[in-house]
């Protein structure tokens, strides 16, 4: 039992001897998420002590196929940092920065565009996801069209899937990078597809979820 060992841990943190984080057993728990928007401020509430973070920055957007055949390589998804702990105190106001999306490139063989960080306060920050780059691996892919959903092959005219982040799956190519746009925050844009008259998709914002 954590409860009757000294010197034991809770999620990296000291437990005392009456099984209590060292700054204070929080008295309250719940949950606060944070989506869709630019900045936003966290208030701990009384009685809580400790917050676990999750936090994804904003998906790269997807790069514009080129004039011929080849696809545009699908933007990564943003950094995903899950259930980060943060010693806080009551009352303390945090702001939230939840980076954009970047956005899809422009017809025909433009880049996608970087997605931006997001930040909890001080206590943690997420990247963005990079943008696809025409007619090579999207974001940290290095497969041609950049695919990183599973049963999503790219390949010749077929523009790359966008990464997803912990929030859910990037866009999915279609006709153009953003018939299937990704619907979940983090994620990346899909490619267009060569010979399309279509620009890449864009990323979505980050997101951030605050437990306690």
């Amino acid at each position: 039992m954590l409860g009757g060992k000294r010197g034991g841990f809770l999620r990296g943190f000291p437990i005392s001897e009456a099984g209590n984080p060292a700054r204070g057993r929080n008295a309250a728990s719940g949950q606060a998420y944070f989506a869709g928007v630019a900045s936003a401020f966290f208030v701990v509430p009384e009685g809580v002590w400790m917050v676990w973070v999750t936090l994804c920055g904003g998906g790269g957007g997807g790069a514009a196929g080129n004039t011929t055949t080849t696809g545009g390589g699908g933007g990564s998804g943003g950094q995903s940092i899950v259930d980060f702990p943060c010693a806080v105190s009551p009352g303390e106001v945090i702001p939230i920065t939840l980076g954009a999306g970047g956005g899809g490139g422009s017809y025909s063989s433009g880049s996608g565009g970087n997605g931006s960080a997001s930040s909890f306060g001080g206590y943690v920050t997420a990247g963005g996801g990079s943008g696809g780059a025409v007619g090579s691996g999207g974001g940290n892919s290095t497969t041609l069209g950049g695919c990183s959903e599973p049963g999503v092959t790219p390949g010749g005219t077929t523009g790359g899937a966008g990464g997803g982040s912990y929030f859910g799956l990037g866009g999915t190519p279609g006709g153009g990078g953003s018939t299937n746009a990704p619907t979940h925050p983090g994620c990346g844009g899909a490619g267009s597809g060569g010979g399309s008259s279509n620009n890449g998709g864009a990323g979505t914002r980050g997101a951030c979820l605050v437990r306690w």
